[in-house]
């Protein structure tokens, strides 16, 4: 009998434990025209017709599935969840069929000082065109633990800081598998950021005027502990870029950039169509002018940085001693009217390995820091217009051969297994960078990165502002990337 009560006393305290997440409902909303009002009960049969009077009636961990169609209100005040089991989710009934408008006139979501939420499967666009710092697409402000999935954001207001996604303040959150473009100073920018980590988030910059200000595809500004990986930043409006542009950026202003780590990612063709003075960088990597504002452990493996006016660029005032910028199994080309790698003055015991350095207008290497203050080994450094190194010398490994006459490179993602470059590394394996499968978490896994998720949705969505690159006819973005140096996809390459 005593064993009965106890059970029964178990039980109930578990019921009352677990209420919460036991009665977590499920609502839907629809546009008026098809049928919502904020009469009904929120049900799939009598769904609601506005965010704001179903976040009214939603508590922590419920569900909200967005019915098809076109919504010109914001998304805002939605309630947190209460932890990662328990997510307030904002989903698409039909992934990708249900646009938020802003029309010009409305900010279509702010999420601000919430936790624990999930949105997925929305197209949003169209911000507020006054002149105010508020007119993003999306802004995530003072949040942690927000996830957004299989989502595109476009076409943010006219003033010089509007974007189409911006994340202020807010730690833990995850983008993965989000396209970001259109008018805005940054496509994407990450402004005092913790642990967030953006994935697949592919970006192309296509106007605005911001004379004196930097801009960017994608922008890390005074963060820490970021992780990028599987990116792509492609095809900057050659007619319309700014001074000052970048295809991925690390700034800082306030707070230093500390352990930034890049994985996987690729930056291809961004360019200006008259290159002056300043032109654009694929990569640029600058602390700023404060004193203190120091890069420090930024951390960039198996990247692509081709065919962009000129490939990384570390200027500012450096890093400090112990905390390096590390550039491992990474492909540098091409570059229209720079160097491959540029470092200026100030960075100090930058580790550069494994990584092919190839066909740029100006230097391979362009040291400024002093020839002790870069270790080069195992590097393909070739065909160089102006010479391969400028104060800087390779240790060990050193190559000098066409990648492009002996076959190493005929294929931006990957390394040829018959090629020189093959087996040439420090540790056996490949000279260059190697994208064909996902990183999750910063570990490379076994599942393939091609053909590129919801290439098809990405391009739908950008031909609406543009047509160039790889949203022109008869394109994917699979196929522009692939085919990109000229050869033809055949047995073993990943075509569509």
């Amino acid at each position: 009998m005593r064993f009965k009560t106890i059970t029964k006393l178990i039980l109930g305290l578990f019921l009352i434990f677990n209420v919460e997440s036991a009665y977590a409902a499920i609502y839907y909303i629809s546009p008026t025209v098809n049928g919502g009002s904020d009469s009904g009960d929120g049900s799939q049969g009598k769904p609601w017709a506005t965010f704001a009077y179903a976040f009214s009636k939603m508590t922590s961990g419920d569900t909200l599935y967005i019915m098809d169609g076109t919504y010109n209100q914001q998304l805002n005040n939605m309630p947190s969840g209460t932890d990662p089991s328990n997510p307030t989710r904002i989903l698409a009934q039909n992934p990708h069929k249900v646009t938020i408008d802003g029309q010009g006139s409305i900010n279509p979501i702010r999420i601000s000082g919430k936790s624990y939420v999930e949105l997925d499967g929305i197209r949003v666009k169209n911000a507020n065109t006054g002149t105010s710092y508020l007119n993003d697409v999306m802004v995530i402000e003072n949040c942690s633990y927000i996830t957004v999935r299989r989502s595109g954001f476009w076409q943010a207001g006219t003033y010089m800081h509007n974007l189409p996604v911006k994340i202020s303040g807010s730690s833990y959150c995850l983008f993965e598998d989000v396209w970001v473009f259109g008018r805005g100073r940054y496509c994407l920018m990450d402004f005092q950021g913790h642990y967030n980590t953006f994935r697949r988030v592919v970006a192309r910059w296509d106007s605005g005027t911001y004379v004196g200000q930097p801009n960017a595809g994608i922008s890390i500004y005074n963060s820490h502990h970021e992780l990028i990986e599987n990116c792509i930043v492609i095809d900057s409006n050659e007619q319309k870029v700014q001074p000052s542009h970048s295809g991925i950026a690390i700034y800082a202003h306030l707070t230093a950039p500390t352990n930034i780590t890049f994985r996987g990612n690729i930056i291809l063709n961004n360019r200006r169509s008259s290159p002056t003075a300043t032109k654009i960088v694929g990569m640029v990597v600058d602390p700023g002018p404060e004193a203190g504002m120091y890069a420090n452990d930024i951390d960039i493996k198996d990247c692509v940085i081709w065919s962009n006016d000129s490939g990384l660029s570390l200027s500012g005032l450096g890093n400090e001693v112990g905390h390096p910028i590390r550039l491992d199994h990474s492909t540098i080309g091409k570059s229209g009217v720079g160097d491959g790698l540029y470092q200026g003055s100030n960075y100090r015991g930058t580790i550069l390995t494994n990584s092919l350095i190839t066909d740029n207008f100006q230097y391979g290497v362009n040291n400024n820091s002093g020839a002790d203050q870069m270790a080069i080994n195992y590097i393909n450094n070739s065909m160089n217009a102006v010479g391969e190194y400028k104060n800087a010398t390779c240790s060990s490994g050193c190559l000098s051969s066409s990648p492009f006459e002996e076959g190493s490179l005929k294929y931006l993602p990957r390394i040829e297994a018959e090629s020189s470059l093959s087996m040439a590394d420090m540790n056996g394996s490949n000279i260059g960078a190697n994208i064909e499968k996902r990183y999750v978490n910063g570990v490379l896994t076994a599942e393939s990165l091609w053909p590129w998720p919801y290439e098809d949705w990405i391009q739908e969505d950008m031909r609406e502002i543009s047509t160039r690159g790889f949203c022109a006819d008869g394109q994917t973005l699979t196929k522009y990337i692939w085919v990109y140096l000229g050869n033809p996809l055949i047995r073993n390459v990943i075509m569509q």
